[in-house]
């Protein structure tokens, strides 16, 4: 008798009378999501700094974004906790920065060094940027330029539903 556990979290048993093949598939690393694309805004320390953000779930400022969501929930078998594109300026209109955050429950870092993130047939590559008692946070960071397409694609998307790729 054969036991198989390594594709599937059931085991299963065969009983082999003659000759046997067996193969398997292992599962893509590349999966699609439905995002529907919520905002967050945030004036920190008395109005100087500015933070707006589109996505879903919890910022990788640790802010709240209402009314975002996205399906399927979980990639690479972690709980995705939050997506989102932020941009960062100080309220007298100078621009920190853009960055694009994903957060995955638990701790990932081990398992998964990178994430590319595909918004609107444009790729980018987050890396590990952070780990807090509950997520371990992606990035990606750009700065010096008013003209960032995920922002700005999410921005003009917001309230609707768009394709997010992650591998």
């Amino acid at each position: 008798m054969l036991q198989l556990h390594a594709l599937t979290d059931n085991p299963m048993s065969l009983t082999i009378t003659e000759d046997i093949t067996v193969s398997a598939a292992l599962e893509a690393d590349t999966a699609t999501y439905n995002l529907t694309v919520g905002n967050s805004y945030v004036e920190q320390e008395d109005g100087w700094y500015i933070i707006e953000e589109y996505g879903f779930g919890t910022s990788g400022e640790g802010n709240p974004i209402t009314n975002g969501s996205i399906s399927p929930t979980t990639f690479k078998g972690y709980n995705i906790q939050g997506f989102c594109v932020e941009q960062r300026y100080f309220s007298d209109g100078g621009l920190e920065a853009y960055e694009i955050w994903l957060a995955l429950t638990g701790d990932t870092q081990s398992a998964i060094k990178q994430v590319e993130v595909i918004l609107n047939g444009v790729a980018y590559m987050c890396t590990y940027n952070k780990k807090s008692s509950q997520a371990t946070w992606y990035s990606c960071y750009f700065d010096n330029s008013w003209s960032f397409p995920a922002w700005t694609y999410l921005y003009q998307n917001r309230g609707k539903t768009v394709s997010v790729t992650f591998n």
